[in-house]
């Protein structure tokens, strides 16, 4: 009888070994977790610097994704569209001609529904995983769902920005549609390099120090790069 037990606990053991929590590859689970698996194996606990980084990675997010839309926004409420000409007329631009009867614009508005959907279907493909593992934090502890609300709110607005985002591309046409979900795309992906950078360094804290480090050389970097440009 006690061995039947036994199997059956290290039957549990093996079985919960191949559970995969959500957001193993995010910093995201720092925030509910107390311990995590990293790639080597090894089982690290998670500090309190793993927790301020995860933290500051969704309000940077949250930020960027709200900045976004809102240049998106103004975009889109400027009711603009470009008008092009073709590339001969533009070579004969030293001549004075008129070329009013050359400029075209593209307004066709069924089309734009269309590429407008299929734009949106394509971007929202890479928030599916984000929204399912939230889902599945309902079901555990109280730091778990508050974790799922945040990153569900992080979704809902990330999806607001890539909508007005897309609105704002077709003015030009759906490769540029699809270029300002690219851009969206990039900030949805932070907090998994960053727990790349965890996983390799094993420090959130020095991690964050070689961030803002790197920051800070790129802006004075940029700063005399524009001076020396503009002298």
């Amino acid at each position: 009888m006690n061995s039947e037990q036994e199997n059956e606990t290290e039957d549990e053991i093996c079985d919960n070994e191949d559970i995969i929590n959500p957001f193993q590859k995010s910093t995201h689970s720092f925030l509910f977790e107390d311990r995590i698996k990293l790639n080597n194996g090894k089982i690290r606990r998670v500090g309190f610097w793993d927790k301020v980084l995860a933290l500051l990675i969704i309000i940077l997010q949250i930020f960027l994704y709200i900045y976004l839309g809102i240049l998106f926004y103004k975009d889109v409420e400027e009711d603009q569209v470009p008008v092009t000409v073709t590339h001969e007329r533009c070579q004969n631009s030293t001549v004075e001609v008129d070329i009013e009867p050359f400029l075209s614009c593209e307004a066709n508005e069924s089309e734009d529904t269309i590429r407008f959907v299929l734009v949106i279907a394509v971007f929202i493909c890479f928030l599916i995983p984000d929204i399912v593992e939230s889902c599945t934090l309902f079901s555990g502890n109280i730091r778990m769902k508050i974790v799922a609300m945040l990153v569900l709110f992080e979704v809902f607005i990330a999806i607001t920005a890539g909508v007005f985002g897309t609105m704002s591309g077709l003015k030009v046409g759906p490769i540029n549609a699809l270029f300002s979900c690219i851009g969206i795309i990039f900030i949805h992906d932070v907090d998994e390099k960053f727990r790349q950078a965890v996983e390799s360094t094993q420090n959130s804290f020095r991690v964050l120090i070689i961030y803002f480090t790197a920051v800070i050389i790129m802006v004075v970097l940029a700063i005399v790069v524009k001076f020396v440009w503009d002298s």
